[in-house]
């Protein structure tokens, strides 16, 4: 009887031993993230992802980015440790995709899998339960602006999706709205920006010519047009507008300044990583957007100082004091664009000041090591879960 005794708790212990030291080994293991996105392009969606992987290697995590879709300009910002890796998606309804995700995660020995966009959403969730990882979604844009069926098959998916991140306060209430998300699965993260990039850009006196800067994807949300024709409004006033991006509108915008008769005033840019030379250049940044997740250009032009013009839309109307730190539109009317570029030529004497205000308002609330130490929190918390 005593034999037995000391043999049972000899098993006891060297079992305990045994559990020991695998959690030792696994603590030893860098957790591995998988970013699921359907492309690596020009959008603030995109630039979250680079951003987010890069800050994560330095913290001594694998990053890993998985893309649908070989357009992956952005793939030359990425950390040679972050591994970019193209799991094609064929036809529109690829569900062979999901085989092939699964298979991908497998190998590559992924911990968890956080998607971004629609697509990689539905594909990339469906994948992860598959092999019981965790999985974190990232909303950038408001539900409302999507299609029926679209919301529809988001609604059905959010089974899969373990915690819901909204990159503003606007985008979770309309996430809760929309796909009835109890306020416990959703949590806010600012994306980030390089702080010590933009902060090292000097306010400037404005005097004489004014130059605008209309920055980003040249397509329909963004609505360049508005501001185009609330410009035509002032021709003659002393300006210059810079354009900066590419997209499906580019022609179209590009056939409106020749409509309008401003090819002497405007200038099309194609798109550029040194966006500090951009603000350099620049003395007031245009945001005419029909709806923003977040607004990232525009607190990128903020602390840089800059004065910017901006729609109601993202986290803007929560960050603007209208005629203190920037200009708010009272709406998205060219009415209301044309008025505050009129307050912008009345007032010449009072932007570098609006800019002073601009920089002190939003500086060091929206650095990419804030925006990295949450998303770490939220990943430790479901690897404590499951």
């Amino acid at each position: 009887m005593l034999i037995c005794g000391f043999l049972w708790h000899l098993a006891c212990l060297l079992c305990s031993l045994v559990v020991t030291e695998k959690n030792m080994l696994n603590k030893q293991n860098k957790i591995h993230i998988v970013q699921i996105i359907p492309t690596l392009g020009f959008g603030g969606a995109e630039r979250l992802v680079v951003d987010l992987a890069n800050q994560l290697v330095e913290d001594n995590f694998t990053c890993s980015i998985i893309t649908f879709f070989d357009n992956v300009p952005l793939a030359s910002q990425l950390d040679k440790r972050v591994k970019l890796i193209l799991v094609e998606k064929k036809k529109k309804l690829s569900f062979g995709l999901i085989k092939d995700l699964v298979n991908t995660l497998q190998s590559i020995g992924a911990d968890i899998v956080h998607t971004h966009l629609f697509g990689a959403d539905f594909w990339g969730s469906m994948a992860a339960k598959k092999l019981g990882l965790p999985v974190i979604a990232t909303e950038h844009s408001l539900c409302k602006n999507e299609s029926f069926l679209k919301n529809k098959l988001k609604h059905c998916n959010k089974k899969n999706i373990d915690k819901f991140v909204s990159v503003s306060e606007i985008v979770k209430q309309d996430l809760q709205k929309c796909l009835r998300i109890v306020k416990e699965k959703v949590v806010v993260i600012n994306p980030g920006i390089d702080l010590s990039k933009f902060l090292s850009i000097p306010n400037k006196k404005v005097t004489g010519q004014i130059n605008f800067l209309l920055l980003g994807r040249l397509e329909k949300e963004k609505n360049f047009a508005l501001a185009l024709e609330a410009l035509s409004k002032h021709q003659d006033k002393n300006w210059h507008c810079r354009i900066v991006g590419k997209g499906s509108f580019t022609n179209d915008l590009k056939s409106l300044v020749d409509r309008l008769g401003m090819k002497d005033k405007i200038e099309f840019v194609s798109f550029t990583f040194d966006v500090v030379s951009e603000y350099n250049k620049t003395d007031v940044l245009l945001l005419p957007s029909l709806y923003e997740g977040f607004g990232l250009v525009a607190l990128e032009a903020m602390t840089s100082a800059r004065v910017i013009i901006s729609t109601q839309v993202g986290i803007l109307p929560e960050v603007i004091v209208d005629k203190k730190n920037g200009i708010l539109c009272a709406d998205n009317s060219l009415k209301s664009f044309t008025e505050c570029l009129s307050w912008i030529f009345d007032n010449q004497e009072k932007l570098s000041k609006l800019g002073a205000e601009a920089r002190k308002s939003v500086e060091n609330k929206f650095s990419l090591v804030e925006m990295k130490n949450k998303y770490k929190q939220v990943y430790l918390n479901l690897l404590d879960k499951s």
